[in-house]
């Protein structure tokens, strides 16, 4: 029998088939955390690399194949669309094009600067695509908490032999800061919503918390504290409750301060001496690193010019005679500043750091702006620990393109809408039993 569309069914289907597509290869791009290949040299890191060039480059082909002339939103050029933009080119241009040391990162920034803009097409065209990228968010986060779970109890083998607890990734550190990032739009899910969500947000954050202190990861940690901290103080005190409480207990507030001061500084005393080899290292390698920058702080060295960056200058501090025997002993050759505000001003240059904070600090407010607090302090958190700039594109798009979120009630409909692709003919019976399921959701919530 042949099936005949009439104008608007043949729209809603193309729609759809958009919609469904989008939603399938960003879920792809969201679970890259959760992917290996024991098969590659490396695999942990290297299927993780494939699978997500395999999956952008679905997206980009699926955009394309989808995409038509007519009736399209317009997209709107914001703030961090400039700001992402000038640090593409600050990189491009410092880059050393003759002796191309990091080809792999150059094509993954590139990657990440089309999934921001692609992001921004999907988000104006189906704003329902913001609910199901978080939902989709929280549940990589609860595997990865269950999988941490498995690996603590000895069910499952850990990635690295000196740690017994790596989730997916090849030692706990990036491990504990994925999680510290999710855990922020996790707590920002079950203060917001009711029913379902509301308490699969509770799920995934208390998950989290039973896994995230024995990562022993202080940056995660602070990360963690910072973010959840914002998320609560947003949703359930705010600006007016704060300046009531400050008015009514105004002579306390000095003492207050002083005694969170001290609470702190004995907390970072405590993460210093828990971990203090770990620690001198990171001091030693962000000491070395600012004296590189002031070597060529305009200019940089260019993408990947780090470690000869830094071992030249390590070189130079030593042969002062400055260094301390502890420096001595924790000096190492490393690849990486671990601490990507200090890697970008060495690499890109002050103006580079300063564009790329400038980003962060615009995704962060939009997100806040449009009331988007999950996405916000989910930046936030990947702002103390700079993790993935990869993750931080999900979140900012959704932060700044995801529109307005008052509506406290998380619609069944926004969550299957993505993933169940429904041809509009009201007359055939398919239709009542796709949308039975989203009916019996919709009760459920």
């Amino acid at each position: 029998m042949e099936i005949k569309y009439t104008g608007m069914e043949l729209k809603l289907h193309r729609h759809g088939i958009r919609t469904a597509l989008a939603s399938v290869f960003v879920a792809m791009l969201i679970a890259t955390p959760l992917v290996g290949d024991s098969a590659l040299a490396n695999g942990i890191v290297m299927g993780k690399v494939f699978w997500f060039h395999l999956s952008m480059a679905l997206m980009a082909i699926g955009t394309v194949v989808t995409a038509w002339p007519g009736g399209r939103k317009s997209i709107p050029f914001a703030l961090p669309d400039g700001l992402l933009l000038i640090f593409a080119g600050i990189t491009l241009a410092t880059y050393d094009w003759q002796l191309d040391p990091e080809p792999e990162k150059l094509l993954f920034g590139g990657q990440l600067v089309v999934l921001w803009f692609l992001l921004r097409y999907f988000l104006t065209e189906a704003p329902c695509l913001k609910f199901f990228f978080l939902f989709v968010l929280m549940l990589t986060g609860l595997v990865e908490a269950v999988w941490g779970m498995q690996q603590l109890h000895g069910y499952a083998y850990s990635n690295h032999s000196l740690f017994r607890l790596t989730g997916s990734f090849f030692n706990p550190g990036p491990y504990c800061g994925y999680l510290a990032v999710i855990l922020s739009v996790c707590l920002w899910t079950a203060l917001r919503f009711q029913k379902g969500m509301h308490y699969f947000g509770w799920v995934c954050a208390g998950a989290i918390l039973i896994v995230l202190p024995a990562g022993m990861s202080r940056s995660a940690w602070i990360a963690a504290v910072v973010a959840c901290g914002w998320v609560y103080w947003t949703e359930r005190i705010g600006w007016e409750k704060t300046k009531a409480v400050y008015r009514r207990y105004k002579n306390a507030t000095i003492p207050f301060v002083a005694i969170v001061a001290i609470l702190a500084g004995c907390a970072i005393a405590g993460g210093y001496g828990m971990k203090r080899d770990s620690a001198d290292g990171r001091l030693l390698m962000w000491k070395v690193t600012g004296k590189a920058i002031l070597g060529q702080p305009l200019a940089g060295t260019g993408l990947g010019g780090f470690p000869a960056a830094y071992a030249e200058a390590q070189g130079e501090y030593f042969a002062t005679g400055n260094a301390t025997d502890r420096e001595k002993r924790v000096a190492g050759c490393p690849e990486y500043a671990f601490n990507e505000y200090l890697q970008i001003g060495l690499e890109q240059g002050i103006g580079g750091l300063i564009v790329f904070v400038a980003w962060l600090g615009s995704m962060a407010y939009y997100g806040i702006r449009n009331r988007q607090q999950g996405a916000a302090g989910g930046v936030l958190a990947l702002a103390v620990f700079v993790l993935s700039v990869a993750v931080a594109v999900v979140l900012g798009g959704v932060g700044v393109f995801g529109g307005d979120m008052r509506d406290g009630r998380w619609d069944a409909d926004k969550i299957i809408c993505p993933v169940c692709f429904i041809r509009v003919s009201y007359n055939q019976p398919v239709v009542a039993c796709l949308r039975l399921p989203v009916h019996l959701a919709e009760r459920a919530i």
